[in-house]
């Protein structure tokens, strides 16, 4: 659909869009605003220009994270990758040197989490035993609580008590 295309212009009418007076419009491009080059990201709202590759594509798809079971779009780029290296780690099972399967872990009212199941060498039913998997403080190795581990990338991995103290605040 060029400038001297009348079928194309009719079309483009129709649609609403004003890729008529601006030249050719591909649907399947992120959707450019004025035709300067401008294309919004439908998550943020920010210009793809202002996306790492990376950042764009995990923006684009509806991918889940392992870790959380939110979407990929809620995530930053750093936080993605704390999340999935928290996932992998967890995966391993010291005990029986070998990655075992995760599973979605509800403990009481709090959030779904996912846990290592190990198999023990016991009698069914009991033959199966459920790890939690939790993130850990990058400086004094407590555990995070969920709403450390939502904003783990803007603490640096660390509890609210150590990201307190290396920021000397005071609460």
């Amino acid at each position: 659909m060029g400038f001297g295309d009348a079928s194309g212009k009719a079309e483009a009418k129709e649609k609403g869009r004003w890729s008529h007076r601006l030249g050719n419009y591909d649907d399947s491009e992120p959707f450019k605003f004025g035709g300067m080059g401008m294309s919004l990201c439908g998550v943020c709202h920010l210009d793809s220009k202002k996306h790492s590759k990376k950042l764009w594509v995990l923006h684009q798809q509806t991918q889940f994270c392992t870790f959380c079971q939110k979407s990929g779009s809620k995530h930053s780029e750093k936080l993605w990758e704390m999340h999935k290296l928290a996932a992998e780690k967890g995966r391993y099972c010291p005990d029986h040197h070998k990655e075992e399967k995760l599973y979605p872990l509800t403990v009481g009212f709090a959030k779904t989490g996912i846990a290592r199941v190990c198999t023990l060498n016991a009698d069914s039913p009991y033959d199966k035993e459920l790890i939690p998997i939790i993130m850990s403080c990058t400086e004094c190795s407590l555990y995070l609580s969920g709403t450390e581990e939502d904003y783990a990338d803007i603490l640096d991995g660390m509890c609210l008590n150590c990201f307190m103290d290396v920021t000397e605040q005071n609460y």
